[in-house]
């Protein structure tokens, strides 16, 4: 959905993948292949690289000399950093489209001005302590106050999957049994987590949890929701 975003709303001609050599890459080259077919596009370029890689040259050469107006990144923290800034280093101006895991905080803390711009499919909007509210900004102090850091991306993502199975634990009642658990997932109830994630919901024949995504830049050195709501 990111992917058919972009492409419409910037007018895309040539959209081009850089993705791992691995499972985690080729479940973002499927994904990215899927939107491509439902426009009736093909990949203008299909590059890869093997996890540790650290000299993204021959990469971006390829994909700049192939034209790629948006480049897919099926990639996680370092190396959207490193194919950015080689490509600024020869002067290459294109769009650069995360995969979720790269809508991190990690990310701009560490790309600074050169991920810049950068876009990316996010599952939540992020918060930021100094402008979170309510719930949001009372988990983040206390998470402070615990850990004596700040919560990233992950620690939100790890508390919600302990939080959303306690919730369905509790539905399932006491006296606990996988069938119980599984009966109670499947039960359509719906969790709502404080971050304003997309509603989680489980059926028998849906196991997705979510089908709403957004697509989020970053600016200024955070990530700011461009378009939420988009639903697959």
């Amino acid at each position: 959905l990111a992917t058919q975003y972009m492409i419409t709303e910037k007018k895309i001609k040539k959209a081009c993948i850089f993705h791992q050599d691995d499972e985690y890459g080729k479940n973002v080259f499927d994904g990215f292949n899927n939107a491509l077919k439902a426009m009736k596009m093909e990949a203008a370029s299909v590059t890869t690289y093997k996890r540790g890689t650290s000299d993204f040259s021959a990469p971006v050469a390829k994909m700049k000399a192939d034209g790629c107006e948006l480049v897919v990144l099926g990639a996680v923290i370092r190396e959207p950093i490193g194919a950015m800034a080689e490509a600024k280093k020869i002067g290459w101006e294109t769009l650069w489209l995360g995969a979720t895991p790269v809508n991190v905080l990690e990310v701009p803390a560490l790309g600074k001005e050169i991920v810049e711009g950068l876009y990316s499919a996010g599952g939540f909007e992020i918060p930021y302590e100094d402008t979170a509210q309510g719930k949001i900004k009372a988990w983040l102090e206390a998470f402070r106050k615990m850990h004596n850091t700040a919560a990233n991306s992950q620690a939100i993502i790890g508390y919600n999957a302990v939080v959303t199975l306690a919730h369905y634990a509790k539905l399932a009642g006491k006296d606990l049994t996988g069938q119980k658990l599984i009966d109670a997932l499947e039960s359509g109830d719906v969790f709502q987590d404080i971050f304003n994630s997309p509603p989680t919901k489980f059926s028998k024949t849906n196991h997705l949890a979510s089908t709403i995504t957004s697509v989020q830049q970053v600016q200024k050195g955070r990530w700011v929701v461009v378009k939420a709501g988009l639903t697959f």
